[in-house]
């Protein structure tokens, strides 16, 4: 089917969007057309829970003796939880 005739029979929209509006204070029928749609939503492809990333303990770089740098390169806590599991 097509979307305008879903909208008008379903839902009982204006099969091209258009409303009648009317001031939410004053109560008076406003005096433009105003379009409103279907919005479509979208799940994103990165979570931030999967990004998320700490350290307790782990390697160190000798030279500063300052933890190395991020969870490629085990310091991380995916890499203690995998030696906690087993």
């Amino acid at each position: 089917d097509d979307l305008s005739t879903i909208l008008r029979d379903n839902y009982g929209m204006e099969p091209y969007g258009n409303e009648i509006m009317y001031n939410g204070y004053t109560g008076r029928q406003m005096e433009t057309s105003i379009f409103i749609g279907p919005c479509y939503y979208q799940r994103l492809r990165h979570c931030s829970a999967d990004k998320m990333h700490s350290r307790a303990s782990g390697p160190l770089v000798m030279l500063t003796r300052q933890p190395a740098e991020g969870r490629a390169r085990e310091g991380g806590l995916r890499s203690l939880l995998s030696l906690s599991a087993g």
